[in-house]
């Protein structure tokens, strides 16, 4: 499984909407929603300084994000 989809994968499994878990991530207003669709989709990658945060909540070993 890709990096996006396993990424919207656990989301969903976790009842996250996209808006909540870029909040959790750090992120603001309409940007938080914006940022996980775009990981989601594979158009960006998890910025680093936020991986292991991902990585924590989404159990998703570190070395996936990073790839």
């Amino acid at each position: 499984m890709k990096t996006p989809d396993l990424i919207r994968e656990r989301r969903l499994e976790r009842s996250f909407t996209q808006q909540r878990l870029g909040e959790i991530m750090g992120y603001t207003g309409n940007c938080a929603q914006v940022t996980v669709a775009t990981w989601e989709s594979g158009k960006s990658k998890v910025p680093r300084k936020k991986i292991k945060k991902l990585a924590e909540l989404l159990d998703i070993p570190v070395e996936l994000l990073i790839s």
